[in-house]
């Protein structure tokens, strides 16, 4: 859904991003410092937001493309290469810690907030944080998935003995 509205996905250290506007393709004519015509002839109607409130209001477009990002891994049965954590190399000076992460499922006071679910457990040991913003211009969308390593990673229906049982034993 969202790729059909224009969204587009660029490499970045750490991650990767995925960018569009409002109703259509993030085109170097909507992209703020472009310098076009098209920028100046472009009504002020934008309203500053918080942060929280611009999530919220833009729920649908940034759920789209979080479901597209989690169906793609469930497909590939991989997460995409410039997400992927080398666990030799993340664990290759021996600190004797071990991570073991758990996503929590949302509290009813989040959801009835209309709060969205940003964490995916992509593997077994590794957990991807969607962070969904805005750019300066409050046109353009932006959400940058952040990989996590981890010893072991659950989901949020993974139960306490099974977690119990991986991380004690």
């Amino acid at each position: 859904q969202a790729q059909s509205a224009g969204a587009r996905s660029a490499a970045k250290a750490g991650g990767s991003r995925t960018e569009w506007m409002n109703g259509g393709p993030a085109s170097a004519k909507g992209r703020a410092g472009a310098g076009s015509k098209a920028k100046d002839e472009d009504p002020v109607t934008r309203q500053m937001v918080d942060k929280r409130t611009s999530r919220r209001d833009n729920q649908v477009s940034f759920m789209a493309v979080i479901n597209q990002f989690r169906e793609n891994v469930q497909r590939e049965g991989r997460v995409p290469r410039k997400l992927s954590v080398n666990l030799a190399e993340a664990s290759s000076v021996d600190t004797g810690i071990e991570v073991y992460v758990r996503k929590r499922p949302q509290f009813k006071h989040e959801v009835a907030r209309g709060e969205y679910d940003i964490v995916s457990v992509a593997s077994q040991n590794q957990v991807v944080v969607h962070n969904c913003q805005m750019y300066p211009d409050l046109k353009r969308m932006l959400i940058k998935h952040q990989s996590f390593p981890a010893t072991c990673a659950f989901s949020q229906s993974a139960d306490n003995p099974t977690v119990y049982e991986a991380a004690a034993a």
